[in-house]
């Protein structure tokens, strides 16, 4: 009787060990595979992303429900015993903006934040939000570019000289006086290697981005290091760093927000809560264009 228990025991914990069931998440009306969703546990504030093809693995099943989400789509809930091979997201319908197409000689124009404060990391427990509202002068133009300074060094020396990271930008109109309504049918994954210049230019000239008076949300989600397989490798201090500054933009306000990453509550990036001497921003460019 002993042995029969014991062999149970054995089978029972090499159950448990073997187990490992891949899943991959997909735009219901596309069929492509939604890179680096997000999968979060109900019964703990866990979670993590899928790879950059749409696949992610459970090592064991467990008595709990999974929301997996990304923006742009409706959310889905399931327990992990009901979870399908396939899991598809519906797109979310997305109000986006009227824009009137101007005729004309279009006119640039380029703002920035030059002063540095420092560079620090993005960690993936937490997303960046910069509000920044236009003066008079530069209100109603269109953004054609963002540029967002990077510094590739690491802090820590073991990490190796060469890497590959992505993180995700979105862009919210503020109208709420927080980031909740999205100007992108979806967020645009940046992806950055030690080989990238020390600026990222994300253009968004055929978004059509009206640069209002109210002002827009640009929010920074980091996802992490990541390997040949785009599985997430790193995600504590991963590189790059990011520059951030005391000095804000000229004809510009600004505020820092920032969220935990499985949270939708937005609060103010205070210098209380992060222990800073001064409040600081993150350091973006802006290409703006008018015509005459």
């Amino acid at each position: 009787m002993k042995k029969i228990i014991i062999i149970y025991f054995i089978l029972s914990l090499l159950g448990k060990l073997s187990f490992s069931q891949s899943y991959i998440v997909v735009d219901s009306l596309t069929k492509e595979p939604i890179p680096y969703a997000t999968i979060k546990f109900k019964k703990s504030p866990k979670g993590f992303y899928a790879n950059g093809k749409g696949y992610f693995s459970l090592n064991e099943k467990v008595n709990d429900t999974l929301q997996i989400s990304c923006l742009g789509y409706e959310s889905v809930y399931e327990t992990i015993n009901s979870l399908k091979d396939t899991i598809i997201l519906i797109p979310k319908p997305i109000k986006l903006d009227e824009v009137v197409i101007n005729k004309g000689k279009k006119k640039k124009e380029i703002l920035g934040l030059k002063r540095k404060k420092g560079n620090f990391h993005i960690n993936p427990n937490f997303q960046i939000a910069l509000l920044i509202k236009p003066s008079e002068k530069f209100a109603n133009k269109q953004i054609e570019n963002i540029i967002i300074p990077i510094n590739k060094k690491s802090l820590l020396k073991k990490q190796g000289k060469t890497f590959k990271s992505v993180f995700k930008i979105n862009i919210y109109r503020n109208d709420s006086g927080l980031p909740k309504h999205p100007m992108l049918e979806k967020p645009i994954d940046i992806f950055v290697t030690h080989n990238s210049k020390n600026s990222i230019t994300v253009d968004f000239s055929e978004e059509l981005i009206d640069f209002s008076k109210e002002g827009i949300f640009i929010c920074i989600e980091m996802i992490g290091e990541i390997n040949e397989k785009e599985e997430v490798i790193n995600s504590i201090n991963p590189r790059p760093s990011f520059v951030f500054t005391n000095k804000e933009i000229k004809d510009i306000f600004s505020k820092s927000y920032f969220k935990t990453k499985f949270s939708n509550e937005w609060k103010p990036m205070s210098t209380k809560t992060f222990h800073l001497e001064e409040e600081i921003f993150l350091a973006i460019g802006l290409t703006l264009s008018s015509y005459d």
